[in-house]
């Protein structure tokens, strides 16, 4: 078997689908030493997130109930990139819809897997400089949360005592950080 061929989808079966939120596939896949195995996938869309970083240095984050974690949770606004949207276009609608700011100036930070080995969707982040609060936040009936400003130092130690309470969260407030501090100087 070539390299090519190994981890090759040799069987796909669709086992739940709840568009477009979810789709549970079982893929067989071919293997390295020869063979196959079946790896399970929950294909979800893409999303994007915003870090969003006030003229005097303040972040602005979320506090929202997680019908997943069963609990609320700090994090970063983001949501569905929706189908023909861009993941900049997406984060600055986002951003606008749960906060009310808008960013002068957004900036990519990566894209990253939520689970390596069943997909889980694609988080795409930013940080968002010279965030301005424009209008009320405007969230949908099935959304529940709260808008805080907070500076660097009460966001670390938010992170480090487990109030960002998902990996998402968790991944992308502490990228965001490693982001603008490699930006200091070099943004204004």
């Amino acid at each position: 078997m070539t390299v090519a061929e190994a981890w090759s989808v040799v069987e796909r079966e669709s086992l739940l689908a709840c568009p477009p939120w979810l789709e549970v596939v079982r893929e067989r896949l071919a293997l390295p030493g020869g063979g196959t195995a079946d790896f399970f996938r929950v294909e979800m869309p893409a999303f994007a997130q915003v870090l969003p970083v006030t003229a005097e240095g303040k972040l602005v984050l979320i506090e929202g109930y997680r019908p997943g974690y069963r609990a609320w949770s700090w994090g970063v606004p983001g949501g569905m990139i929706e189908a023909g949207e861009s993941p900049e276009k997406a984060g600055a609608r986002e951003l606008l819809e749960e906060t009310g700011y808008r960013v002068e100036n957004l900036h990519f930070v990566g894209e990253y897997g939520v689970d390596g080995n069943r997909g889980c969707g694609q988080m795409h982040l930013f940080v968002g400089l010279g965030a301005k609060r424009v209008s009320e936040p405007k969230l949908d009936s099935t959304e529940e949360m709260r808008v805080h400003l907070a500076d660097v130092d009460e966001v670390k130690r938010r992170l480090l005592a487990g109030e960002f309470r998902g990996l998402p969260e968790m991944g992308s407030v502490a990228m965001g950080l490693l982001a603008l501090e490699g930006m200091a100087g070099q943004v204004d």
